[in-house]
């Protein structure tokens, strides 16, 4: 089989590609989840917080590095065939989503790692140093942050949304595509 007539006929993401955006996207949702629930815990359980917010920022780390090797692999990944007969202004608009969606992750992680005040240590081994040591500048990263992360936030609900709608909906394989070849589209979904 040559190499076109294989990028014809992939109809689901590679296995590299599904697990970066799986475990990104799995990791955001509890972030998102864990970072708003956190300030309802800080002033009751200061311990509680301390702990969730060391997990939420060794987790957003190490799955930084992740999206960036995710990001990096989009540019080589063959596009599996879908079955859907999207309007090409529908397509195009898809892509531009997911562009800034993946701009959005960046500032997201960037603005993370620069709000702190101080080192970090990842899951309590590997120490990260800061560079940003000015506390005005570590507060304007920390507002960039959180806006950030609502604007992220609102970006998944969208995407989980078009994922359902084209799932439920219009029945192509749009979701199915990032599942992988154990599912498949029933009739009678």
């Amino acid at each position: 089989m040559t190499h076109s007539s294989l990028k014809n006929k992939q109809t689901h993401f590679d296995l590299l590609t599904r697990f970066f955006h799986w475990v990104v996207a799995l990791t955001i949702i509890y972030n998102t989840i864990a970072g708003y629930t956190m300030f309802l815990l800080e002033d009751a359980y200061p311990n509680v917080y301390h702990f969730i917010g060391d997990i939420n920022v060794s987790l957003a780390r190490v799955v930084a590095i992740i999206f960036i090797f995710r990001w990096i692999w989009s540019h080589f990944r063959y596009e599996p065939t879908s079955n859907c007969d999207l309007p090409l202004l529908q397509q195009k608009i898809a892509k531009l989503v997911h562009s800034i969606l993946y701009l959005n992750m960046l500032i997201v992680y960037l603005s993370g790692f620069l709000m702190l005040e101080s080192s970090f240590k990842i899951f309590w081994l590997l120490e990260l140093q800061n560079p940003v040591k000015t506390p005005e500048i570590n507060h304007l990263f920390f507002m960039v942050h959180r806006y950030s992360c609502i604007c992220l936030a609102l970006f998944v609900l969208v995407h989980i949304a078009a994922a359902l709608k084209h799932h439920l909906v219009e029945k192509n394989n749009v979701l199915i595509r990032m599942l992988g070849p154990k599912f498949t589209l029933r009739e009678t979904i």
